[in-house]
């Protein structure tokens, strides 16, 4: 630990820069102890702070038009398929040797580490999952299953479709990129495609 973090000054860089990098003092080194509680610490901070942002909110969602909600409907059911395969690869690392690998090479005390590390990543992946499936909610009403378990345990986005009520217009958007806006009794088709370009380029306001 002392050779990587003790300062040494190039011969090339003068005594003014030696003096700038601490090499005429004494190196400080930072006791492990100290350093592990550093550590604990910020990952302490740091899981507070994801947990304050991932708690689900019970305010509603207004958008501003019926292609700003087409745009971030599609966005979600995007995220949405990304929870799902986060949680499929996490459920085959849970399911897979690692355990036994680490175990079998390294002793129970490394095992144990990595089964906690693997069960860990399987809860993080959920519950992004739930708060994903919360989201939706919130905006869109569901028609449709948003997914299922098929025959090897995995998760399966299924088909289904998302649509937001103004009251003035109703815009719906479903997983085959189908999207329509319905304003003044009258049906009108939306290419998902440019109103999500539209939506990353600025042009829409959600």
């Amino acid at each position: 630990m002392q050779g990587l973090i003790m300062a040494t000054a190039h011969p090339s860089t003068g005594a003014a820069t030696g003096g700038f990098l601490g090499a005429t003092a004494a190196p400080r080194v930072t006791s492990p102890a100290r350093l592990k509680r550093a550590i604990a610490d910020a990952n302490a901070s740091l899981l507070e702070d994801v947990a304050d942002m991932l708690i689900p909110s019970t305010e509603s969602v207004a958008f501003s038009s019926g292609e700003a909600a087409i745009a971030v409907g599609w966005s979600y059911i995007d995220d949405l398929e990304n929870c799902i395969s986060s949680v499929n690869a996490a459920l085959h690392v849970v399911n897979s040797k690692s355990v036994e690998v680490a175990r079998a090479h390294f002793g129970n005390g490394i095992a144990n580490r990595v089964r906690l590390i693997n069960e860990t990543a399987l809860d993080t992946a959920r519950y992004m999952l739930e708060y994903r499936i919360s989201c939706i909610s919130r905006a869109f009403a569901i028609t449709g299953k948003l997914f299922e378990m098929n025959g090897s345990g995995n998760l399966r986005m299924d088909l289904f479709a998302l649509t937001y009520d103004a009251g003035t217009f109703r815009a719906t958007v479903d997983t085959d990129q189908q999207a329509w806006i319905v304003e003044n009794e009258t049906a009108r088709q939306v290419s998902v495609r440019e109103v999500t370009a539209d939506l990353a380029w600025g042009k829409l306001v959600p």
